[in-house]
């Protein structure tokens, strides 16, 4: 299981807890042994001060953005019992087998299962037990993990999803280290951190990560009359350029493996690019599990697989090899032919040694040929979304920027052009229609406290939508507001960036604020985001709208 993997890093952050400070983090993390670089990023806590033995704790964990159902990431909450027991609670992503919620206590022998979850020991650095339920969890939606004891040193861990009102019991665990049971829970020592534990495996490096991104709320206590502040922060000395936590009023967002694009499948049509054996490149059935189909489109501009084997040009064949990057560069690949700029626009894979597109055939072999645009040179990669609506550090090794579509002459309706990229946290975002439900299109008239709009964006928090400008527009003007399917319920901040600066900003508005306008200063920008951020508690009723945008360009 996944889950055994885990323990000897484990046993290292439980140093970092004890020290009770997060100052020393960094210098702790620097020293964990590991096969491979990986990223990995943490947040600490502190309660007010004079805060006793907690009777319950509820942590709150928000995957922004999905690596891929072949990623292996762990997302937790670590903490101790008040008779100085560990045990950490998350979620985690399994490398295509079923996505699971974690409840782990050290030193325990003793455990109840769930209606529907399993409990078993474990062993490695520590023992103990944990207890765990197979859940899909969806990128998007707000989890809420609570705590809460049972008697006698039994402690019921049980995960609900905010977004859909579903609980799930992962199991009940019994504190009672030497003879001790526990009362409540540690208020000193919470950290939640990001870890992608295939850092025990040789082949793992920056570069064949995938991108994730999690926001993590403080934790409550008390039944929530108590509440944490981020006491501190820290990313680890590997993969540090390619990972961030910024702090924000609701707690922190951790960014990582940015540059790289989630773990996904390769399509051209209705096939996936597959690494078969025998150093081949083939297609194959887009089977969403399989790793030999599941590629990382890299910042150093490779395509990889979680083996750290890296499509590769010989001449105008292809084939599937040892990325062999630089150790000294945590990976990085320099080799031409094993790097592909990848144009969004017309979807091709330019091999940048050969100046050749990637080819499918239509026997299910691969090759490389004069770039023509044709069916069979168009590939669909997984890069969809953004882990960072705010600016980031820049990639190791930068990608092209996108080809920018031809900008509108005037002053019209922003809806009347393609955006390069769209993410929502419940359904698609919809053009010229509310966010509605999951379903694409299943929205309705544009809404904002009775005043209807024929022209816009529907879309849901967490969400960013993006635009080329070519650097010749001007300026945008919008409306924007909760839509009134909302029902008067939710909370949002709409934000405006040019490129990486943020050029209006909405404040938080609710289902009852009324419309607010909107104008923001485009002048030189090559890229516009439209992002929509809940606002500081979740993401329910957050249907968003962006009624009426109007762009003037040049």
């Amino acid at each position: 299981m996944a889950v055994h993997r885990l323990k000897k890093r484990r046993r290292v952050v439980s140093a970092i807890a004890a020290l009770g400070a997060a100052g020393g983090a960094a210098a702790m993390l620097a020293s964990t042994a590991a096969a491979g670089p990986t990223p990995g990023t943490y947040t600490y806590y502190s309660f007010p001060s004079g805060t006793g033995s907690l009777h319950d704790v509820t942590w709150t964990t928000t995957p922004q953005f999905d690596p891929g159902y072949t990623a292996n990431i762990f997302w937790s909450h670590q903490f101790s019992f008040d008779n100085g027991q560990g045990a950490y609670f998350g979620m985690q992503s399994n490398g295509g087998q079923k996505r699971t919620l974690l409840f782990s206590v050290w030193d325990t022998d003793g455990a109840r299962k769930g209606p529907d979850s399993t409990c078993e020991p474990f062993g490695g650095e520590g023992e103990g037990q944990h207890c765990q339920a197979h859940v899909d969890w969806t990128a998007g939606h707000t989890y809420k993990f609570s705590l809460a004891p049972k008697g006698q040193g039994w402690f019921t861990a049980t995960v609900t999803d905010a977004s859909t009102g579903t609980s799930t019991e992962v199991g009940t665990i019994r504190a009672a280290k030497g003879g001790r049971e526990a009362t409540g829970i540690n208020p000193g020592g919470m950290i939640d951190w990001t870890e992608y534990f295939e850092w025990s495996q040789s082949s793992s490096n920056c570069y064949n990560q995938p991108a994730a991104a999690v926001a993590f709320a403080p934790p409550t206590g008390n039944g929530g009359t108590v509440t944490a502040k981020v006491s501190g922060t820290s990313v680890n000395n590997t993969c540090g350029s390619d990972a961030k936590v910024d702090t924000t009023a609701p707690g922190s967002v951790h960014r990582t493996a940015i540059g790289n694009s989630p773990r996904g499948l390769v399509h051209s049509d209705q096939k996936c690019l597959r690494a078969p054996g025998s150093g081949k490149a083939a297609l194959s059935d887009c089977n969403t599990t399989a790793g030999d189909r599941a590629w990382v489109y890299s910042a150093d501009q490779t395509l990889r697989l979680r083996s750290d084997d890296c499509l590769t040009a010989n001449g105008s064949a292809t084939a599937v090899g040892a990325c062999q990057g630089d150790s000294k560069a945590q990976g990085k690949v320099n080799d031409p032919a094993k790097r592909w700029t990848y144009d969004p626009t017309a979807k091709t894979l330019k091999n940048s040694q050969s100046g050749l597109c990637l080819t499918a055939a239509a026997d299910g072999t691969t090759s490389t040929k004069d770039c023509a645009g044709t069916a069979d040179q168009k590939w669909t990669l997984p890069t969809t979304g953004t882990t960072d609506p705010t600016p980031v550090p820049p990639n190791p090794t930068p990608v092209p920027p996108v080809p920018p579509t031809t900008p509108p002459v005037h002053t019209g309706p922003l809806t009347d052009q393609d955006w390069t990229a769209a993410t929502s946290g419940w359904g698609p975002a919809e053009k010229n229609r509310s966010n509605g439900e999951q379903a694409a299109g299943d929205g309705r008239t544009l809404t904002i406290r009775g005043t209807t709009y024929a022209k816009g964006i529907g879309a849901h928090a967490t969400s960013t939508i993006a635009y080329n400008l070519a650097g010749t527009c001007k300026t945008l003007t919008v409306d924007v507001g909760l839509d009134d399917e909302s029902r008067g319920k939710g909370s949002v901040n709409f934000e405006i960036y040019r490129d990486t600066t943020k050029v209006a900003d909405s404040g938080t508005l609710t289902g009852t604020s009324p419309v607010q306008h909107l104008t923001a200063d485009l002048t030189g920008g090559r890229q516009l985001r439209l992002v929509v951020n809940n606002g500081g508690d979740n993401i329910n009723y957050d249907h968003a709208d962006w009624a009426d945008p109007q762009i003037t360009c040049s």
